[in-house]
């Protein structure tokens, strides 16, 4: 990763630099930009060949919303059953999402371990 110094000019340019360096750990990361409330929020990238484009995901209220990605499709889904988080033969670990009535109270991201979409 580039280092900035206080006296560089255009200090813009390495900060994206190193963003574009790390634009492959992005995909199904949560989008901030469109989180909100039981609305989680995600971005697209590639993923074992498949092209990912950026999405939602409704979630569940007051539940535990389990996120996984089907390795054959990179298709994202959740589910308040972990049914498919426990099936590690065909799918992939994302986030685990605790809920309150009307927005996300924590979270958990699996994305990176021996059962995420980087393990």
């Amino acid at each position: 990763m580039q280092n900035i110094s206080g006296s560089q000019a255009s200090p813009e340019i390495p900060i994206n630099e190193n963003f574009t360096l790390l634009a492959c750990f992005q995909v199904y990361g949560m989008r901030a930009p469109t989180t909100s409330g039981l609305t989680w929020g995600y971005w697209g990238g590639r993923w074992g060949g498949i092209a990912i484009t950026d999405g939602t995901l409704s979630l569940t209220a007051s539940a535990t919303n389990y996120v996984v990605v089907a390795k054959a499709s990179g298709a994202i889904t959740v589910s308040t059953t972990s049914t498919n988080w426990d099936n590690t033969t065909d799918y992939k670990r994302v986030y685990k999402i605790t809920t309150g009535t009307s927005a996300v109270s924590g979270f958990e991201d699996h994305r990176v371990g021996p059962n995420g979409i980087f393990g």
